[in-house]
């Protein structure tokens, strides 16, 4: 996918999905469910298949639109990228998503 398509797509998801009247719970599970909080993550984990470049242009995107993004922090930094690289995929079923959504922290 190139950029500009991409971009269009993430536009297009953002117009349709973005309501900031919505709980933050709400917004980040619609949000990692639809793929485009890590897109460059398997599809397996919550992603797209996408190259990492991806996961920059998405967050461009939303702050362009004023959309609440990822949250950073040990969790997406640290945790996240090593349960990818050595977790079981029991593990990561249990782990990703609460990460991801922050319902869970580290």
């Amino acid at each position: 996918m190139k950029e500009t398509e991409l971009r269009k797509s993430v536009r297009a998801w953002i117009a349709t999905n973005w309501d900031p009247d919505v709980s933050l719970l709400e917004w980040r599970t619609r949000f990692v469910e639809s793929g485009w909080a890590v897109p460059s993550w398997s599809s397996r984990w919550f992603g797209k298949d996408l190259p990492a470049w991806a996961d920059k242009v998405v967050a461009d995107e939303l702050a362009a639109a004023g959309c609440v993004g990822m949250p950073l922090g040990g969790g997406m930094s640290l945790a996240a990228p090593t349960l990818l690289k050595h977790g079981s995929d029991e593990l990561n079923d249990r782990i990703l998503k609460p990460t991801l959504t922050v319902t869970s922290g580290w």
